[in-house]
């Protein structure tokens, strides 16, 4: 069986090969983390000259068409200049400029998008059938505004007192009209006050729920004595309303 004999100085060659290496990794390291960083400098300091030129209140994001520009350390600086903004304040395109020490280093062309964001308010926590939306189970996320469709939920006002109606709503995520309602004040097959009210008379019997209902929704209802079939609009807890 043959044997291996390892030298001293194998043994430093070794070391200093492992030293090498690992410098290498580490500035590899480094210089990811300052491109990473970079892209992020560039599009904070679009943002702020975009929101100054534009005077914009509202909140908006800046999308470049090429996120990954340049490297850049943490001594350089980046300066904006000939910013123009479309008509339609949707696209635009400046001249970047790295400084180190106040001298010019590189100029690059950037062109992008400018992405209106919209507050919509979301849930903080999973929302059970059962369970009524409170404010404190509310807070807000910026949107971008092509993705807020009509049927989206955007004032508080519309979620707090309502239930999920019928599944379990996830937090973070938008709530549209059509998942939530006001928590059912009338039950299928339920005894009913019916109300027929004018200017001159009112008028009240009662009558059989023929669905589940909540407060302002119409549901239909059956008259015992002749099983006739009517409609009415819920106002509160087994009261229904016939419009006149």
């Amino acid at each position: 069986m043959k044997t291996f004999t390892i030298h001293r100085y194998d043994t430093e060659f070794l070391k200093n090969v492992c030293t090498v290496l690992y410098t290498l990794i580490l500035a590899f390291l480094m210089m990811a983390s300052a491109v990473l960083g970079n892209s992020t400098d560039i599009t904070a300091s679009l943002k702020k000259s975009i929101q100054q030129t534009l005077n914009m209140a509202g909140d908006f994001d800046v999308v470049l068409d090429n996120p990954r520009l340049t490297d850049i350390n943490e001594n350089q600086t980046v300066v904006i200049k000939h910013l123009t903004i479309n008509d339609d304040k949707q696209r635009f395109s400046a001249q970047v400029t790295i400084e180190e020490n106040s001298k010019p280093l590189k100029q690059l062309p950037v062109s992008g998008r400018i992405q209106i964001l919209m507050p919509v308010p979301v849930l903080t926590r999973p929302m059970g059938l059962t369970e009524s939306i409170q404010e404190a189970d509310i807070h807000w996320e910026n949107l971008p505004i092509n993705r807020v469709n009509p049927t989206m939920i955007t004032s508080v006002q519309d979620l707090i007192g309502k239930t999920p109606l019928n599944r379990i709503l996830q937090p973070g995520q938008p709530i549209h009209r059509y998942d939530v309602r006001f928590p059912v004040i009338v039950r299928r097959n339920s005894r009913v006050t019916v109300v027929y009210q004018t200017e001159n008379m009112r008028l009240s019997r009662h009558a059989e729920a023929q669905q589940d209902g909540a407060k302002g929704e119409t549901i239909r209802l059956i008259i015992p004595e002749n099983k006739k079939v009517i409609t009415g609009k819920i106002v509160g807890p087994n009261q229904v309303e016939i419009q006149a």
